[in-house]
């Protein structure tokens, strides 16, 4: 349901089923993706890696106004951490969530 791709780099909390999760930063690509999952081999021509520095390198997304070490890297998604969950919520595919942006 988002208006355009990356919207999650505008997001502040995400709420589901009254569980609060706050966008802590911007989520750096490690190499996992470029394993082949079959094999454990890695990706001759290092994708898709390669293809994603060219549109979410933190240089070019201007990440590295935030955090200069961040100019260089990839970025893909959010890390969160989540509000106290003392009632126990569990969460489940399918549950609607709501968002917060900046």
């Amino acid at each position: 349901g988002c208006d355009f791709a990356y919207e999650e780099d505008t997001w502040k909390t995400i709420t589901i089923s009254g569980l609060t999760f706050n966008v802590v930063k911007p989520c750096a690509r490690c190499k996992l993706p470029t394993v082949n999952p079959h094999t454990g081999q890695f990706h001759a021509d290092n994708q898709p890696m390669r293809s994603m520095k060219a549109f979410r390198a933190g240089k070019e997304i201007g990440f590295d106004k935030i955090n200069p070490k961040w100019g260089g890297e990839i970025f893909f998604g959010q890390n969160l951490d989540h509000e106290s969950n003392e009632n126990g919520i569990l969460l489940r595919v399918g549950q609607a969530c709501s968002v917060q942006k900046k």
